[in-house]
């Protein structure tokens, strides 16, 4: 606790992501460059706030309005996502923002590698939680329908996230479908840390200490977060996804402008490369 405040105390006094946003920026998507193809999802604006009120009240109470790129996430994997009464969901290192209690469907669960005491409430709402890492998912094959990760890819660190797309092959029903948001893609592969004496692994790319930058989420999220380059989210990601699933990237926008942007649904608080949001939608279609 003493250590969280710490981080707060200085990065008040320095300011937010003083190194990231210099020289780590969104890169525009080119559909050819990674073989995937880019769709347009527009959010309206109405729907977006009546959405919030009654499916993410919590969120909204916790950060005092809607416009805020985690009620974004969660009702973009919603929206995509479809998910029907008889279907099992997952939400993929979940916990306390969720739309869960507000839906219903067959089986609920959320996987991560530890959860914070106010996420622990959601058991009482019959959600199962399990410890655990999402490279190595305790689900049998082809026995989940529906699967989201929030804002969490980016932390996770060696393998992991190469794992985790793999075992999302696995355990995706046919016609199940898991949605990523966002992507975080620049000009060169970026592992980065707000921690000082933080331990790096091989892996091609740039190390960057930033102790301002939000990115790494602090000691909840590891204190780390990765940034792809193209060729890096081509390499670990989509060349991992089988030929039997189909792959789209969704590009979101609102008013014909892609969100987030400096004047919707972002902060002072927040890095550059959040802006604009992309979301990773894989499908088993065999």
């Amino acid at each position: 606790m003493f250590r969280k405040m710490q981080d707060k105390i200085r990065k008040k006094i320095l300011g937010h992501n003083r190194l990231i946003n210099k020289i780590v920026n969104p890169v525009p998507l080119n559909p050819k460059l990674i073989d995937v193809p880019i769709i347009k999802f527009s959010v309206d604006e109405n729907d977006f706030l009546n959405w919030a009120d009654k499916y993410a009240i919590s969120t909204v109470k916790y950060f005092g309005t809607p416009l805020h790129k985690k009620v974004l996430e969660l009702y973009t994997t919603f929206k995509l996502l479809e998910i029907d009464t008889n279907e099992c969901y997952l939400d993929a290192a979940g916990g306390q923002f969720t739309y869960m209690e507000a839906i219903k469907c067959s089986k609920k669960y959320v996987l991560d590698i530890n959860f914070a005491p106010e996420a622990r409430l959601l058991e009482q709402l019959g959600i199962k939680l399990i410890e655990g890492s999402v490279s190595q998912m305790p689900f049998p094959d082809k026995s989940i329908d529906k699967i989201s990760c929030h804002h969490s890819i980016e932390h996770f660190q060696n393998d992991v996230d190469i794992g985790f797309i793999k075992e999302v092959t696995r355990v995706l029903k046919p016609s199940g479908r898991c949605v990523i948001i966002p992507l975080l893609i620049s000009d060169k592969n970026y592992l980065i840390s707000d921690k000082k004496n933080f331990t790096y692994w091989e892996e091609k790319g740039e190390n960057i200490f930033d102790q301002t930058s939000t990115l790494p989420g602090g000691n909840m999220c590891g204190n780390f977060a990765r940034v792809y380059s193209l060729d890096s989210f081509k390499e670990r990601l989509i060349s991992k996804i089988p030929a039997n699933f189909k792959v789209s990237i969704y590009s979101l926008e609102s008013n014909r402008e892609t969100i987030p942007r400096k004047d919707y649904f972002f902060n002072k608080m927040q890095a550059t490369i959040n802006c604009s949001y992309k979301a990773l939608s894989i499908e088993r279609i065999s």
